[in-house]
């Protein structure tokens, strides 16, 4: 359900016109300009419920939570069924730290539209913070029933694997990684690593990634990480992506690079 976006006696060409400019700025990344443009509309008719709701977004974007809730707050008096307000609202109030009042709006605008796929990603991420895993793995689910969006299959593949779910975590990040073309090949290949060698029963002792282009994967043994080289051989995607493998007395036995090779690593096991 959108958010009421009345002319009045207002000249609706000027006001739909400065809301078009101001969403095109967004999704163009010219957040000051889609700020100014919803200024403008709001100047032009300030009972433009529409207006209000998305320069709340564009607050929360610059940093201004403060701002965000209040323009929230006036569009909800302008139009007090709007599914979009509530749901920006409550992510202003998530990022403030109120985890209550993100929850409270969160639930206020699924009650207005259970389909509203948003509100299940926002409080599965107020769920999180409270330490509600299962509850939020159940969010996410609901958003994915909906909607098959990478970076819902990666918060719930991250949350699986925190839980020790590391099979539905690989699969959670496979679907993640094909969703967006790549873009999670190096999670996707940690996580995949990790179920494999849990499945021979050799432990895992942690995995972190360091960077965009570094991660390490910390095994017990030596020929735990060469068991790891020879599959990541097969199934390493990206050349320019680097791996180190270290024990868990912090000896770092190989870091692989697009300057070496998997069989320099896998030689010196």
């Amino acid at each position: 359900m959108g958010c009421t976006q009345s002319a009045s006696v207002y000249s609706e060409i000027t006001v739909r016109n400065f809301f078009q400019q101001g969403t095109t700025k967004w999704d163009r990344g010219d957040y000051d300009g889609a700020l100014r443009e919803f200024d403008d509309a709001i100047q032009e008719n300030p009972d433009d419920a529409a207006a209000f709701t998305n320069r709340a977004v564009v607050k929360i974007k610059h940093g201004d939570l403060k701002g965000a809730i209040a323009d929230c707050d006036e569009a909800l008096r302008i139009d007090p069924k709007c599914t979009k307000t509530f749901n920006n609202r409550a992510y202003a109030w998530l990022e403030m730290g109120s985890l209550e009042a993100a929850k409270r709006d969160a639930e206020q605008s699924l009650d207005l539209d259970p389909e509203y796929v948003q509100p299940y990603g926002t409080r599965a991420l107020v769920r999180e913070r409270e330490g509600d895993v299962n509850a939020a793995i159940e969010d996410w689910n609901q958003v994915l029933k909906r909607v098959a969006c990478p970076n819902s299959y990666a918060s719930r593949g991250r949350l699986r694997k925190a839980i020790g779910d590391l099979h539905g975590a690989a699969t959670d990040f496979e679907r993640a990684d094909q969703c967006s073309s790549g873009s999670f090949a190096l999670a996707k290949l940690v996580v995949q690593l990790e179920a494999s060698l849990q499945d021979d029963e050799v432990l895992a002792t942690g995995c972190s990634l360091a960077g965009s282009q570094l991660f390490r994967l910390v095994l017990p043994s030596r020929s735990s990480v060469k068991q790891a080289a020879l599959k990541m051989a097969v199934e390493m995607e990206r050349p320019s992506s680097s791996v180190a493998f270290v024990l868990p007395n912090g000896t770092q036995l190989h870091e692989y690079s697009c300057e070496s090779s998997f069989a320099e690593v896998i030689g010196i096991m």
